[in-house]
């Protein structure tokens, strides 16, 4: 309870939620009872999320339309020795991943191609690590072929791993390290992590960066997207075209049936409204 009080005008709510949860799980491990369930602490918990105004304003979704809207103005057509050819097949296959993944930007950053396997429906995406991943489990997302090719997350993804080898002239069975890495304007991919040889990555914030520099090169103002916008826009969409909420949160990896719901109840806003049958 004191913790609780102490932190709660220093750290954001949603962090103080997340170390609440550990601290309750820590004290079941040890053979004790969780402190969280203390009807005193719930009542301060309660008042903290009462008394605690929302920090800052949650990232717009981008929905397939806008997506697409994204990829339409990214030049990929070309030789990858041309500039901006092989920025633009890395950043077609980061945006449809992330957005048919549902996955968060330090996901996509720590991606490495070992983590990508083809199967006859699509790709299979091990995860290694994630936020809501605190025992480092892992797990795996399915990527389905897309009816629209121009679309498809799967031939993006494909594309950029065959333009990556042929631009670093590496044979296949030497092929490996991060899957998406940082090009220069002249088209020079990353060089090797210092020490151990390994290609570098891109960071979480460049993920956030691309999205943002893909919206402005749209026609979309870029100050309300980020990288969160992939994954929000996943559950948006997914929940206005028909897909019910446990699919939903079980391909997004969403463990807080109140997070995923905002996003699933946003998307079906429009889907059986009751306003529709007003006869206006």
């Amino acid at each position: 309870m004191a913790y609780l009080s102490v932190h709660a005008n220093r750290l954001a709510i949603a962090t103080l939620s997340r170390r609440r949860t550990v601290i309750g799980l820590a004290h079941q491990r040890q053979g004790y009872p969780s402190p969280t369930e203390d009807p005193a602490v719930r009542e301060v918990w309660a008042g903290i999320r009462r008394s605690t105004p929302a920090r800052g304003k949650a990232k717009t979704a981008l929905w397939t339309s806008d997506l697409a809207r994204l990829l339409a103005a990214i030049p990929c057509d070309g030789a990858i020795d041309e500039p901006g050819v092989l920025l633009g097949i890395r950043d077609r296959a980061l945006l449809l991943l992330g957005y048919a993944g549902a996955l968060r930007r330090s996901e996509l950053a720590a991606l490495d191609l070992e983590d990508v396997r083809d199967d006859p429906r699509g790709l299979i995406v091990l995860i290694r690590t994630s936020k809501t991943d605190q025992e480092g489990a892992g797990g795996e997302v399915g990527i389905p072929f897309a009816s629209q090719p121009e679309l498809c997350p799967v031939h993006a993804v494909d594309r950029w791993r065959d333009a990556l080898r042929q631009r670093l002239g590496i044979l296949e069975e030497h092929f490996d390290g991060a899957l998406f890495r940082p090009i220069d304007r002249h088209g020079r991919v990353g060089a090797p992590r210092a020490g151990n040889g390994a290609a570098s990555q891109l960071t979480p914030a460049a993920v956030r960066l691309i999205v943002k520099r893909r919206c402005a090169a749209a026609g979309i103002d870029p100050k309300d997207y980020a990288a969160h916008s992939l994954r929000s826009g996943f559950a948006t969409q997914a929940s206005a075209n028909g897909a019910a909420e446990r699919d939903v949160m079980r391909h997004g990896r969403w463990r807080s049936v109140t997070v995923a719901r905002g996003y699933v109840q946003r998307g079906t806003l429009f889907t059986d409204n009751a306003a529709g049958r007003l006869g206006l």
